[in-house]
């Protein structure tokens, strides 16, 4: 799908976020509420699946939205969250856990992995498909959060100039656009996946996604 005329028209959608938590430290998410009255087990298991939730919905989530979903008070769901949010730090993992305005929590890409994205696709992309390393970095935040709208692209990434990436992503066919109100919703397209070597289902192109930066970064530091 073309780009709009309108493309830079959801800029001032209403949600907001923050992708710099206040509470970013291990010595922060040491204090956690005591581990809530259930069984070993099961609260193991609900850790996993909070993880799993946040990894498909590829957006923020509410404490409220889980406990709902998972039949969970909220201080449980906030206790599994702060323990996800260690074990994802010590693991030294690609992903990472913020939390970000009010109750709102997202998982998302390591900086430093994304970063290290570059580098290793340049090894095997045709020349004639090479994009700059900052294009690379948008695209490589919407093969991992899709489908999301170009508005809150543009409020987690904060780059001025992410709306002209969104444009070159879409007329080099790596991303298609889907008008929906005022905004745009941004995927990935078959080009992306034969390109770049992903299986073009969504879930499998996540986990292969986020299973390649870690090996890349295991290599760096092996290396």
């Amino acid at each position: 799908m073309e780009p709009t005329d309108d493309l830079e028209g959801d800029k001032d959608q209403k949600e907001e976020v923050k992708v710099k938590p206040d509470d970013g430290t291990l010595e922060e998410i040491g204090k956690e509420e005591p581990e809530p009255s259930l069984a070993k087990e099961e609260r193991e298991k609900l850790v996993s699946y909070i993880e799993a939730a946040l990894f498909l919905a590829g957006r923020p989530l509410g404490e409220g939205e889980l406990a709902e979903f998972f039949k969970k008070d909220r201080i449980t769901v906030r206790w599994a969250l702060r323990r996800l949010k260690r074990e994802l730090i010590e693991q030294n993992n690609a992903l990472e856990v913020l939390h970000l305005t009010k109750d709102r929590w997202v998982l998302q890409l390591c900086e430093e992995f994304s970063r290290g994205l570059y580098e290793y696709i340049r090894e095997f992309i045709p020349k004639e498909e090479m994009l700059s390393r900052e294009v690379t970095d948008t695209l490589t935040e919407i093969a991992y959060r899709q489908p999301i709208t170009s508005a809150l692209l543009a409020k987690i990434v904060g780059n001025p100039n992410i709306y002209e990436h969104i444009k070159t992503l879409s007329e080099r066919g790596f991303i298609s656009l889907e008008k929906d109100k005022q905004t745009n919703i941004l995927r990935t397209t078959q080009k992306f996946a034969d390109i770049y070597g992903f299986d073009p289902e969504i879930r499998n192109l996540k986990i292969q996604l986020v299973w390649r930066l870690k090996k890349r970064a295991q290599l760096e530091k092996t290396g």
